[in-house]
């Protein structure tokens, strides 16, 4: 089992005219998720081929639940010939086309509360494996055809993170799966380009007698000031090979709670929470909403919004799946 972690991003409709009256609850009349849920049930029988980023996505089941929509996919890749083996025996299994994709399933979640000017959506990420985020992607091409009065932006959940702005930090992790050989005693000297492979984890916890790391060094690793790897004290040598898929962690305190989170590596000082770690099963259907919940009711209670735990029992996500587009 690979690791997993909820990535958290905001979509909402938006007049292109400044004195065109509509938003997320008045998209031509209906609410933004009713519409999803239309191009829902229009991609449950008509699975998504995204041509130009080489993706595939197939909606497997669609979960309704008060003010949210949970939706299980399968995704992955096509576009290059290649192989599946037996990780165990070394043996070729399958012979793949370019115009197969071996997918992958995992979840997303889209919550709108009432009042809420931004959807929240909770993006479950499988190591290695491509998300349901071009679901979203699709859903806002289609939406922009079917309606060009409006522009949705979607947008990742930075800064405003509770947990990124106000946690403390208490430890950095940096696991490397591929190490030198000679990595820590020169075993062999004959043999220094030779890697082997295992996970190693490296971590940095603050001086004795600190609770803390500064809160200057939360806010530079966040930002890629600081490389997580240079700051444990790793050297690298100029010809030292980093492993593509080293993983960074930190633990964070925040109101008596502690929370560990995988450090963002696509260009943004975004964090994921983490879900699973490497070996461990995914969460559970119900275990997977509470966590999404926690960190959906985070987000608009920093943005000085109520929540009310009750809103799990309103029938608005089922009038939103029920809801078909006119022809």
């Amino acid at each position: 089992m690979t690791k997993t972690s909820l990535a958290l991003k905001t979509l909402h409709a938006k007049p292109r005219k400044k004195d065109y009256e509509g938003g997320n609850e008045n998209v031509d009349g209906h609410h933004l998720m009713s519409h999803f849920g239309a191009f829902l049930s229009h991609a449950r029988s008509n699975p998504i081929v995204d041509s130009a980023r080489s993706r595939y996505l197939q909606v497997k089941d669609v979960v309704p639940r008060g003010y949210s929509i949970t939706v299980i996919t399968e995704s992955g890749l096509f576009g290059e010939p290649g192989s599946t083996y037996n990780v165990k025996t070394h043996e070729k299994t399958h012979e793949k086309s370019e115009d197969e994709a071996p997918t992958t399933e995992s979840r997303l979640t889209v919550w709108a509360p009432p009042g809420a000017t931004r959807l929240a959506i909770a993006l479950e990420y499988k190591s290695g494996s491509v998300s349901g985020g071009g679901l979203v992607t699709s859903f806002r091409e289609v939406m922009s055809e079917r309606h060009p009065e409006f522009w949705f932006p979607y947008e990742t959940v930075l800064e405003q993170s509770a947990w990124s702005a106000s946690g403390q930090l208490l430890e950095v992790s940096v696991v490397q799966h591929t190490q030198p050989l000679n990595y820590s005693t020169g075993l062999d000297p004959d043999r220094t380009d030779e890697f082997v492979r295992g996970s190693v984890i490296h971590t940095a916890v603050p001086p004795r007698g600190t609770r803390y790391w500064p809160q200057e060094i939360w806010d530079r690793l966040r930002n890629r000031q600081i490389e997580a790897a240079s700051f444990i004290g790793l050297r690298r040598g100029e010809g030292d090979l980093q492993d593509p898929d080293e993983d960074v962690y930190v633990t964070v305190e925040r109101d008596g709670r502690q929370k560990k989170f995988a450090l963002g590596t696509d260009g943004v000082p975004s964090v994921r929470a983490l879900l699973t770690d490497h070996g461990q099963p995914p969460l559970d259907i119900p275990s997977f909403h509470r966590e999404v919940d926690e960190q959906v009711k985070t987000f608009y209670k920093g943005l000085q919004k109520s929540w009310d735990p009750n809103w799990v029992n309103s029938e608005a996500a089922q009038q939103w799946v029920a809801h078909e587009w006119k022809a």
